[in-house]
């Protein structure tokens, strides 16, 4: 990760209280991917990075696939770059 803060600082970079934040460290909550963006800034990271994605990995997962699966994977793909437009 590129930048060291506090639990306090990324609760009010985040505008998501501290307490709220400490469930999600601990697992106690689930941690709202429609809020990743403004982790990734407040953290100034990437967001592929806190999801656990990188490039390599998708491709391996990709090569695994049958045809008929890549195929599938290809559409859902397209699917979710026209929802996100």
């Amino acid at each position: 990760m590129d930048k060291a803060i506090s639990l306090s600082e990324l609760a009010r970079e985040t505008g998501i209280a501290k307490s709220t934040l400490s469930r999600y460290e601990s697992k106690l909550r689930t941690f709202p991917l429609n809020k990743v963006e403004v982790f990734a800034e407040a953290l100034d990271e990437d967001v592929s990075y806190l999801l656990g994605l990188n490039s390599w990995e998708i491709t391996g997962l990709y090569e695994k696939l049958n045809t008929v699966n890549k195929y599938r994977a290809k559409e859902y793909l397209q699917h979710l770059i026209n929802e996100q437009e």
